[in-house]
């Protein structure tokens, strides 16, 4: 847990919708499918898995 602990949502906050919006869902499908990320995934520390989980629903979610 220690290692989570200087994550935290300052370095959220730059994202926002407008920068989401261009995305369409086939490419994130396509984004999230693809299999470099899934290798990247298994071989990344908590603390990237974390970004990732975040990334992932900022992309998918509904706007």
């Amino acid at each position: 847990m220690a290692t989570i602990q200087p994550f935290n949502h300052s370095t959220i906050q730059p994202f926002n919708h407008s920068t989401i919006q261009p995305f369409n869902h086939s490419i994130i499908q396509s984004f999230i499918i693809h299999h470099s990320i899934i290798q990247s995934f298994n071989q990344s520390t908590i603390q990237q898995r974390y970004l990732i989980f975040i990334t992932i629903y900022l992309f998918t979610k509904p706007i």
